[in-house]
C-alpha cells in the first residue's frame, strides 16, 4: 500500500516540477518583451545588444504565453 503513495507522489512531484518550470519560462519572455518594447520605443539603451532577436522572442511570446 505504501509503493503506491510513493508513486503518487513521485507523479505529484513532477507535475509541480513542470508547472513552475513552464512559469519560469514565461515569466522570461515576458521580461524580454517588456525589454524590447522599452529599446523599441527609445526608452531604454539596448545595453544587452539583443534588440536584434526581438523577432524571435515575438514569436516565443505568440506561442508560449498569448494564447
Amino acid at each position: 500500500m505504501a509503493r503506491w503513495k510513493v508513486i503518487v507522489g513521485f507523479m505529484g512531484f513532477l507535475a509541480l516540477a513542470g508547472i513552475a518550470g513552464r512559469m519560469d519560462m514565461e515569466d522570461e519572455i515576458r521580461q524580454a518583451m517588456v525589454y524590447c518594447d522599452m529599446v523599441e520605443a527609445g526608452h531604454w539603451p539596448d545595453y544587452d545588444q539583443t534588440a536584434q532577436h526581438c523577432g524571435k522572442t515575438r514569436e516565443a511570446y505568440a506561442q508560449y504565453v498569448a494564447r
